[in-house]
């Protein structure tokens, strides 16, 4: 029984309670007086009745009598009945309103002092609901639009400062004597006022940030501290890196959906650009002259929290995409900064690489990232690359469409108009593995760190051959450490090894890659697995150093990219004398 009819119940029984059915029939059978008005003999079609239910729903319950006394009156003259009585007319729609289970409950719920109570509770929870879509975007904005924009605006106070002081140094070599023209001068004075424009516009973007994040003072705190070390012109990129764990601490702590990632670039003074400008965090040049810091603040996104244990510890990753539209290119794929105890994984920069797949099989092409551009492919390592990469692709390809999920998308996709197409879900496959393998490969960095990975007797020798490029202690230890965790990267790569294998490959035969450690690490790490593919792995482990070196053992380990997980579990177990971590996913 509906809402409705359980209180014209209701109003029934309440009818037969106040009103004589005798005399109700009575008046009826008298005929009115000549020019009498005709009086309404039926109560329960005036409003009287309804008063003690909420408003609202007395006018409803009041049609829906009405409605069912009219189908009692059809159904009568159909029957070529024409004597019913009010009491008649009321027991045949009590009839047709079927058996009293529910109808207790309903009027109960109809009075007012249930009613008014729950509608207030569920505007209350709407306008709670709009404020929280409101404040959502308007942090959205704030890390999208804000934190970004000041960011650019410390870049351009940067470049300001030091435009002023190369005009001043400038203008007291042309002039050893002080006695500077007033064009120039002037000149030095546009460039302190711009700058403090700047300093201004930075000052109202900072305050703006603090007001919005008001709710959340640790936060605000966090951040504070962050922005003065960005500012400062002395900081160098570890001094501020270390202050971006607290603030992305105080967003986990309360919830929030946003990661804070740093950046830092040294280049020569006289090459600062008024526009930001680093092409990529690999392979910056050397800075001719006097070299110049800058920093920059990446926001993202953070789709995804993962719990990952090793069996003695929880290790927290965060998978993000990036929020802000600072021209900054990065190509890592995760990260790990100093001394944090979580990772971080790039989905916008994996959708990147997964995306150069679609050529796979779509026009028989596929640009792999295995040889730079301006390289010649000498050894012919390309079109090994095509093979493994549409080899992995065409088998996605052919799995999904034996799946019945996919059958029913496609014919879905054909009713709406909009087709699924079996390669777009493929690259979406690859996107979610190689999420899941680099999210490994970051979580050995954080093992690794809270283990201290101490050096093994072996790598000393082992690294020789790189000379003074790997003379830094840091650099050294950031070698064995990329090279632990490319260990963890391949041994859970599953059905993934080719297209690793080629990633990996890529990094290691790119020249502009050689001032950073995956370079070397890398020639390490292939080196090693095809020793051991060979069974020739001993301690006094040599890195492939030259690119026929590097051709040679790529060559080898593709023809078989089945074996490459194994293979890295058999020689971190002889290299390292321990297992690779049981990572698993909680």
């Amino acid at each position: 029984m509906s809402l409705f009819e359980a209180l014209v119940r209701k109003n029934l029984s309440h009818a037969k309670r106040e009103h004589s059915v005798a005399g109700q029939v009575s008046t009826a059978e008298q005929p009115p007086a000549a020019d009498e008005p005709v009086v309404l003999q039926d109560p329960l079609e005036t409003p009287a009745p309804y008063r003690r239910w909420a408003v609202g729903l007395r006018l409803l319950t009041r049609l829906t009598y009405l409605a069912r006394k009219n189908t009692v009156y059809r159904e009568s003259r159909e029957a070529l009945s024409y004597e019913l009585t009010p009491a008649d007319v009321h027991g045949l729609v009590e009839k047709r309103l079927g058996a009293d289970s529910s109808g207790r409950l309903w009027t109960i719920m109809a009075r007012p002092w249930v009613v008014y109570p729950l509608l207030l509770l569920a505007l209350f929870g709407i306008g709670k609901a709009l404020m929280g879509h409101y404040q959502q975007r308007d942090l959205d904005s704030l890390f999208r639009n804000d934190i970004p924009q000041w960011s650019e605006l410390i870049y351009q106070q940067r470049v300001a400062e030091i435009r002023h002081n190369l005009n001043r140094s400038s203008v007291q070599l042309d002039n050893p004597t002080n006695a500077v023209d007033d064009e120039r001068l002037n000149s030095g004075t546009s460039v302190e006022t711009v700058g403090e424009q700047i300093a201004n516009e930075i000052e109202r973007v900072q305050s703006s940030i603090r007001a919005r994040l008001e709710s959340y003072p640790d936060v605000v705190t966090a951040l504070d501290v962050l922005f003065d070390r960005v500012a400062r012109t002395e900081a160098d990129a570890l001094s501020v890196i270390e202050h971006v764990k607290p603030v992305n601490d105080a967003l986990y702590k309360h919830n929030l959906p946003y990661y804070l990632s740093t950046i830092a670039e040294v280049t020569s003074c006289e090459d600062l650009l008024p526009e930001r400008f680093i092409s990529r965090l690999f392979g910056s040049p050397e800075a001719q002259g006097e070299a110049c810091t800058t920093h920059a603040v990446l926001t993202f996104q953070v789709e995804e929290t993962r719990l990952y244990s090793d069996s003695r510890r929880d290790h927290l990753a965060f998978f993000t995409r990036r929020l802000d539209g600072l021209s900054i290119q990065e190509d890592v794929l995760g990260r790990v900064h100093i001394g944090d105890n979580s990772a971080q994984i790039l989905l916008s920069n994996i959708d990147n690489v997964s995306n150069d797949s679609r050529t796979a099989v779509r026009g028989g092409q596929l640009k792999t990232r295995l040889i730079p551009d301006g390289m010649p492919d000498v050894y012919g390592l390309e079109s090994i690359a095509r093979r493994l990469q549409s080899n992995l692709i065409n088998e996605y390809v052919a799995e999904l469409n034996g799946q019945v999920l996919t059958r029913l998308r496609r014919a879905v996709g054909d009713i709406t108009g909009q087709p699924v197409d079996g390669l777009t879900l493929a690259v979406n496959r690859l996107n979610n593995r190689l999420a899941d393998i680099t999210a490994f490969h970051e979580v050995q960095h954080l093992v690794d760190q809270q283990d201290n990975l101490s050096k093994p007797d072996w790598f000393d020798v082992a690294i020789t051959p790189f000379g003074r490029r790997l003379a830094s202690p840091r650099m050294q230890e950031h070698v064995l450490w990329e090279l632990s965790a490319f260990f963890t990267h391949m041994a859970y790569s599953e059905e993934l090894s080719g297209v690793l294998l080629n990633d990996l490959a890529a990094i290691t035969l790119n020249p502009r890659l050689q001032s950073q450690p995956h370079y070397y690490s890398l020639r390490l790490f292939l080196q090693i697995l095809f020793e051991q593919q060979q069974g020739k792995l001993d301690r006094e482990v040599t890195p492939a150093i030259t690119l026929a070196e590097v051709a040679r053992a790529y060559k080898a380990l593709a023809a078989n990219p089945s074996q490459l997980a194994e293979l890295s579990r058999q020689s971190y177990r002889y290299l390292f004398d321990q297992e690779i971590p049981e990572l698993t996913l909680e």
